[in-house]
């Protein structure tokens, strides 16, 4: 997925600062997974912010794998894809920092909004 199809789905779909829900159907066991992968968020959250302040290449791709592999799983498809943009930066043999910053940030972006709830309507 090319940069700018990704910018383009981020303002269609999740412009704004608002929580982001899932697609998950709305269930006591589906509430109970979503709470336990948003509070896996933290985790990733904090190592992805770490990563970038220690340059810690390794780190950030861990982190971005993990979230790349569980977000879709949990119904944050974007998570999938912004995962996966950063991972493939950091796989690349040429890539740049202010690509792999940018990729971060968009990604840290969606992970402090996403939510345990289901939007309402």
């Amino acid at each position: 997925m090319d940069q700018g199809h990704l910018d383009q789905r981020w303002r269609e779909v999740y412009g704004g600062d608002g929580p982001i829900y899932s697609t998950l159907p709305d269930g006591p066991d589906e509430r109970e997974l979503l709470s336990f992968f948003v509070g896996e968020m933290t985790h990733h959250i904090k190592g992805l912010e770490e990563g970038m302040r220690e340059g810690d290449m390794q780190k950030l791709k861990m982190h971005a794998h993990q979230i790349k592999g569980a977000g879709g799983s949990f119904g944050f498809d974007i998570l999938t894809d912004l995962g996966r943009e950063l991972d493939d930066l950091l796989r690349g043999e040429v890539t740049s920092e202010d690509e792999i910053a940018d990729a971060t940030e968009r990604l840290l972006g969606v992970c402090r909004r996403v939510s345990v709830g289901h939007e309402m309507g």
